[in-house]
């Protein structure tokens, strides 16, 4: 039972050490097409997505130690949470997923970019809605990127910026 217990306790402290050493952050986070007028005749067929978030991730080394990832091995997500329930979305990040390995020196930073109409295939979309406001005011703050990789578990810790984009272009 002791060893057992050892063992959790080894597991846990090395997976503490190994995230104090790598930290990953939503360096901006932009909203675009949250607000669209469908009474308008003509309007761009992607609003009709519903919400287009953009966001620029950003990884970094804070040890003193070189450390290698491997992004095409690795498996990259958003969650979120909505009036008490968590949603993953799957996430496109190429060319950063494209990357076979990345060495990231000592106090250096990695970005990479996620786009996605978030919201589409959840039950919180509604193809008749024009309004994404107040619904966008709950999720935001509950935003978080999840990378695991091989030998590397990170979720976000915080978002610094965000945009909200009122001309509904989107930036990725």
């Amino acid at each position: 039972m002791r060893t057992v217990i050892l063992i959790i306790m080894v597991f846990i402290a090395s997976e503490i050490y190994s995230q104090s050493k790598m930290r990953l952050l939503i360096s901006e986070l932009t909203i675009s097409n949250f607000k669209i007028n469908l009474h308008d005749e003509v309007y761009d067929e992607d609003e009709t997505d519903g919400p287009f978030i953009y966001l620029k991730c950003v990884l970094n080394n804070n040890s003193d130690t070189n450390i290698n990832l491997f992004p095409s091995k690795a498996n990259i997500y958003m969650s979120f949470r909505y009036n008490g329930l968590d949603y993953i979305v799957n996430t496109e990040t190429r060319p950063f997923t494209n990357i076979d390995s990345l060495l990231i020196f000592p106090k250096e930073q990695v970005c990479f970019y996620i786009g996605s109409n978030f919201l589409l295939g959840t039950p919180i979309w509604d193809e008749k809605r024009e309004d994404y406001s107040q619904v966008l005011l709950k999720i935001i703050p509950t935003v978080k990127i999840h990378y695991k990789g091989e030998d590397v578990n990170l979720f976000s810790t915080q978002i610094l910026n965000v945009h909200l984009s009122l001309d509904g272009a989107r930036m990725f």
